[in-house]
């Protein structure tokens, strides 16, 4: 009779988390949120106007927002773009926007950008999308996502995510000590910045025309 109730209760698990999958499936694919990663960022943005939160998996104050935000891209679909980013994943984007904190908003219109400091209700959110973003000063131009301090800040923090990936990859994998991995991560960024470098000056060097030599009878 056990064995019996163990198959029972082990069809039931598989049918739970088989439901479980699908339910989570259809929200995802019924959100009106858009998911924003650094690979569709830029061009979502080209497509008008933006409020972009900023969230962690983790954070309490994110996960009561997210009802509510739910809700507002559904009543501003077809309006203003409502999309969010994964700061823990997407720690680039996060550098890049100086993200300290979650949940972050910002209104973002081409290259202009806000940043919301608001209340967290459906209506106070909606009008600042809507309209109340007019009404709130634009980052300047030194902190701005769209600005060389940003970008820099940016492309600084992919590198160095990658050197993390690759040195846990070489740790990992090769079984290497944290020096010997540190040590080939220094070796392949010497070696890339000097070639960098002889390619620019290669470009930079004018090139001299060729001398045509006379030929002797």
């Amino acid at each position: 009779m056990a064995p019996n109730r163990l198959l029972n209760f082990a069809a039931l698990l598989l049918l739970w988390v088989q439901l479980s999958s699908l339910c989570s499936q259809t929200l995802a694919q019924g959100s009106d949120v858009v998911d924003l990663t650094i690979d569709n960022f830029e061009q979502n943005m080209k497509e008008g106007d933006w409020v972009v939160e900023f969230y962690a998996p983790w954070c309490g104050h994110c996960r009561r927002l997210a009802p509510v935000y739910e809700k507002l891209a559904t009543e501003l679909k077809g309006k203003v773009g409502v999309g969010k980013v994964d700061g823990t994943k997407h720690r680039s984007l996060s550098a890049r926007f100086g993200i300290s904190g979650y949940p972050t908003i910002f209104h973002v219109s081409g290259e202009t950008v806000r940043k919301y400091t608001g209340g967290r209700q459906l209506a106070q959110l909606k009008y600042f999308a809507e309209e109340g973003y007019e009404k709130v000063e634009p980052v300047g131009w030194l902190e701005s996502p769209y600005g060389p301090v940003a970008k820099a800040k940016m492309y600084l923090t992919r590198i160095g995510v990658v050197g993390i990936e690759i040195h846990e990859y070489l740790v990992s994998e090769f079984k290497l000590s944290n020096a010997a991995a540190i040590a080939v991560l220094l070796t392949g960024l010497v070696a890339s910045l000097l070639l960098g470098l002889m390619i620019l000056v290669k470009c930079l060097t004018p090139s001299v025309p060729a001398r045509e030599h006379a030929h002797k009878d």
